[in-house]
């Protein structure tokens, strides 16, 4: 045999198995459904208070001086665990298990999108409309 027909038999296999090893290896990868699926609306839900906790750190809320610096982030976040019957690991196991449904998991991030606004919305108009301070007799002061 000569040396161009061994190189192309060589080539030929060493093609034949980087392809099969690439094929192996992009394998597709099933998420299953978690035990505490929670629901688009439910997830939608989690999303925008989570985006809003880190808001309200990102405008300062959480800083030494302030009244929600004693309570803490964390409690926060517990407490919307608490709300929703998850802890951190479901919440990351939802949020694969949506990851697998492209369409499904963009309209959950735009409605939670949707939500944050509002809600963003709904302060911007409380701090701009100072509420009248009035005394016990219902005079304003």
């Amino acid at each position: 045999m000569s040396v161009s027909k061994i190189y192309r038999n060589f080539a030929r296999v060493f093609l034949l198995v980087l392809l099969s090893a690439a094929a192996v290896g992009c394998k597709y990868r099933y998420i299953e459904k978690p035990e505490r699926l929670l629901s688009p609306e439910e997830m939608s839900e989690v999303i925008c208070e989570l985006a809003y906790l880190n808001v309200a750190e990102e405008q300062g809320a959480f800083e030494q001086d302030s009244v929600l610096a004693k309570i803490g982030k964390k409690a926060f976040i517990q407490k919307l665990y608490e709300q929703y019957g998850i802890d951190k690991q479901i919440l990351r196991q939802n949020n694969e298990y949506y990851m697998e449904n492209h369409k499904l998991y963009v309209k959950i991030y735009s409605d939670a999108l949707n939500r944050l606004n509002i809600r963003l919305g709904e302060e911007e108009k409380r701090q701009e409309k100072p509420e009248e301070l009035t005394d016990p007799n219902g005079w304003v002061l």
